[in-house]
């Protein structure tokens, strides 16, 4: 399950806006690895033109999302939300661990 509030997909338009991005894009949420080893992983956005192969496309409040197969297969649910910070507004992606 995807969660994002509407503070997020507005921010997000915005980015893309002030980026010079054509409005068509869309948000892709996929798993980075990070350290090291590279055996943490953290979600993140990036905005693109088309899905990469297994995405699953969805769409909230004329804002195209693809959400990379190894966050719907790992994932129960995404929350995109965003949280204020000392340095201003900010990006936050909170993923609980599917039970499956």
């Amino acid at each position: 399950m995807i969660r994002i509030s509407q503070a997020a997909i507005q921010y997000l338009k915005q980015k893309r806006r002030s980026a010079g991005l054509p409005a068509g894009q869309a948000v892709r949420v996929y798993q980075q690895a990070r350290g090291r080893e590279r055996k943490n992983a953290e979600l993140a956005l990036t905005f693109v033109d088309d899905p990469e192969e297994g995405d699953q496309p969805l769409e909230r409040n004329g804002l195209r999302f693809f959400i990379a197969p190894e966050v719907t297969d790992a994932i129960e649910v995404v929350v995109i939300d965003l949280t204020d910070s000392p340095i201003g507004r900010r990006r936050r992606l909170r993923a609980r661990e599917s039970k499956r």
